[in-house]
């Protein structure tokens, strides 16, 4: 790179930070792009708020029963033995990833940093929702429950499971005893 060069990049870096212009009417351009997608979402809500039958894939795959859910799952997707060990495993790794921020933030603690209780207020929260998520998917694959028919959801998990927080943080280590009725 000659010092021609140099000298042109150095001027047009300068340019544009004396001179804002272009990135302020690029930064415009998408706030305007943005509230329009704002607006279609509000019109898209109000529709919904006045029981328009407005359907996406999301909402028509959420009405299938655990039963035809399974039923059509394409060639070559993984079993329901399968699907439960892989939310296991994302269950213990979500518990065995908060367990190493406790010993991190604990020790930070310990050596007289507190900002490792930021560590703990932060991170926490967040493996707890992750090993939450991966519970809730073992509940619906457990008691073959999917829809909203059928009492499947976060509402029904939680009410129906007591202490449904010792579920989410224990990580099914171990052999249980499972009844025999």
């Amino acid at each position: 790179m000659g010092v021609k060069q140099i000298g042109r990049s150095v001027g047009r870096l300068t340019f544009h930070l004396i001179w804002p212009w272009p990135a302020m009417r690029r930064s415009i351009r998408e706030l305007q792009g943005q509230k329009q997608q704002h607006e279609e979402n509000i019109r898209y809500i109000k529709e919904l708020a006045r029981g328009g039958n407005i359907s996406t894939s999301a909402e028509t795959s959420s009405l299938k029963s655990f039963a035809e859910v399974m039923a059509n799952r394409p060639a070559g997707a993984p079993s329901i033995a399968a699907l439960e060990r892989r939310f296991l495993r994302q269950k213990r790794l979500a518990i065995g990833t908060g367990l190493a921020f406790i010993a991190i933030g604990g020790y930070a603690i310990i050596k007289g940093n507190l900002l490792g209780i930021a560590t703990l207020l932060s991170c926490l929260p967040i493996f707890f929702m992750a090993s939450l998520s991966a519970q809730l998917r073992l509940w619906q694959l457990r008691m073959r429950r999917l829809s909203k028919d059928e009492r499947g959801g976060i509402r029904d998990f939680i009410v129906e499971i007591d202490g449904w927080y010792w579920q989410v943080v224990d990580p099914e280590i171990g052999f249980k005893q499972e009844d025999e009725s």
